[in-house]
């Protein structure tokens, strides 16, 4: 039972337990209700086997250098790396690929595992620091875009925090560059980006570990290396005999590795009775295992599996439009959010508060609130030295308290990226006890505004901003209809100073229209003094 006691909610609550038996062991669990039917088939490792024949591998370790893993997470993050490639297979080779606002790496090709090579290795390691942006696509492009050695597995080790904004884009580009090589994880860090981490190991065919700054090193990286070192049943499919199994997930069944389940969800139609036989390889060598299988007309227990299906489901779906969004995947993801009562990138629980709050004469009330950083991430290495007019420690932003807007849409905005235009008076509102009963309260009216941010080459941010002001009026208009929310595209500049790319990486309306329609607008109107660059723009709706 968890304890009553108060914590600041500044880092991820974490539950480790361990499943093992002799051998790779299967189990079917079932649910049939009023949603139809549902199951989850379990294939568990055994707790000790022989190592065989191992396959020697290409590592490519690739960390995460920005200034949100500086101080603990980066120190981790180092000696994960050094025990790794201490303890390498003699036939492995090894490659260092370092991000944060670019990707280098430590050698212009694979090393083999000599003891000159590792200490080479070690000195490249201890130099690494924690600064700058987090431009992660490139790490990821860099590890498996190079040239594959074919008498060798490419695995590539991914350490990271995962605070970027650009998820789609990353497992995107997972996926079109994967072809036979894994993908692992690593999370280190108190509060990583679970999404992202644990998509990229499923996309990637790997998994994902996490790792805490404050935890046993040694502990932490021989469970990930020996898992990975020894990948136990491979090439895995299902024989389901004829039972009317439908989208199951994940569809490309991952590796089993040791102390890690593989776990597939899926729904049923008809019931039904037939021997399943799960396949795969040991040490390159055919197996397989037979199940009885059952599936029930009706079965009220285990109902937690309709939610465990219609999250993969969702997973499964988002997975289809990494290239860009379709209306009838949107529709069928916003569906089983409401069905099942699960959030998604398009349900959501929702807070509603009838509480205006205003000063004496009638204006809003701005508060400070200060946000918690995740623990042990270092203040400095995100936003720069400390000063007289920072909060040392967390990211304290000016936020608005919720208001409601003219449409009846709560929306709350920062006072660093949005702007108030005008304003207006609303008709008279009743407040609460010591409160002026007749003082009308003012609130901002719709406004866009816009945000610059990871710039690379000759762009200027602040003329970026002043480009997208002097358009403010035609790009207004293209967004009038729509709610609170926000656009993240990524601008490329010519020398001549003009767009020669727009490109969106987040659009929370879905709508491919809109996003045509400020890609023409942008391409032809906006123009720059200098060029040879990138710059992310968000353009914010509130």
């Amino acid at each position: 039972e968890l304890q009553e006691n108060d914590t600041v909610p500044n880092k991820d609550f974490i539950l480790r337990y361990n499943i093992a038996g002799k051998s790779p062991e299967s189990a079917l669990l079932t649910h049939a209700g009023s949603n139809g039917g549902f199951f989850s088939l379990v294939i568990q490792p055994q707790a000790d086997f022989d190592q065989g024949e191992i396959t020697p591998k290409e590592m490519f370790f690739v960390v995460d250098c920005s200034g949100s893993m500086s101080g603990a997470p980066i120190t981790k993050a180092k000696e994960a790396m050094k025990h790794a490639i201490a303890n390498m297979n003699p036939e492995d080779s090894f490659q260092i690929i370092r991000f944060s606002s670019a990707a280098s790496q430590f050698s212009p090709y694979p090393l083999s595992n000599t003891p000159q090579n590792i200490k080479k290795a070690m000195t490249y390691i201890d130099a690494m620091q924690g600064s700058g942006g987090t431009q992660m696509i490139e790490g990821i492009k860099a590890s498996l875009d190079y040239p594959r050695d074919p008498q060798k597995l490419r695995f590539v080790l991914f350490m990271t925090d995962g605070y970027i904004g650009n998820e789609t884009q990353i497992l995107a580009a997972i996926e079109s560059r994967l072809n036979n090589a894994r993908l692992f994880s690593f999370g280190v860090g108190t509060s990583v980006n679970h999404y992202l981490l644990d998509r990229m190991a499923e996309t990637g065919r790997g998994f994902v570990q996490y790792v805490r700054p404050d935890e046993d090193t040694e502990k932490a990286v021989n469970l990930f290396y020996e898992r990975i070192r020894n990948p136990l049943l491979t090439d895995i499919f299902i024989n389901w005999n004829g039972l009317n199994v439908q989208d199951v997930s994940p569809a490309a069944i991952p590796d089993l590795f040791s102390s890690q389940p593989v776990i597939l969800h899926g729904r049923y139609g008809n019931p039904g009775k037939a021997t399943i036989v799960i396949h795969g390889k040991i040490a390159g060598k055919p197996w397989y295992q037979e199940i009885d299988a059952t599936l029930p007309e009706k079965q009220p227990r285990h109902d937690v599996l309709e939610t465990l299906w219609a999250r993969t489901r969702i997973k499964t779906l988002m997975s289809k439009m990494y290239d860009g969004p379709s209306n009838d995947i949107v529709k069928e993801i916003t569906e089983l959010g409401i069905t099942y009562r699960i959030m998604s990138q398009y349900t959501a629980f929702i807070a509603v508060t009838e509480e205006i709050r205003c000063d004496a004469d009638g204006n809003r009330q701005t508060v400070h609130i200060p946000v918690n950083l995740p623990e042990m991430v270092e203040y400095e290495g995100i936003f720069g030295e400390c000063n007289e007019k920072k909060v040392c420690g967390r990211l304290s932003l000016p936020a608005a308290i919720p208001q409601q807007a003219p449409s009846g849409t709560l929306v709350s905005s920062s006072s660093e990226l949005l702007s108030v235009k005008d304003e207006y008076d609303l008709e008279p509102i009743k407040y609460k006890e010591n409160h002026n009963q007749n003082k009308p309260c003012k609130l901002p009216v719709r406004s866009v505004s816009f945000h610059c941010s990871m710039v690379s080459g000759q762009i200027n941010s602040a003329e970026v901003i002043s480009a997208l002001e002097a358009l403010s009026t035609e790009i207004d208009a293209l967004l009038k209809s729509y709610p609170p929310g926000r656009l993240i595209l990524v601008l490329n500049v010519n020398s001549k100073g003009k767009p020669s790319k727009v490109e969106t990486i987040k659009n929370v309306y879905h709508d491919l229209s809109l996003e045509e329609s400020l890609s023409k607008l942008l391409m032809s109107k906006l123009n720059l003094t200098s060029g040879n660059g990138q710059a992310n723009i968000t353009i914010i709706v509130s």
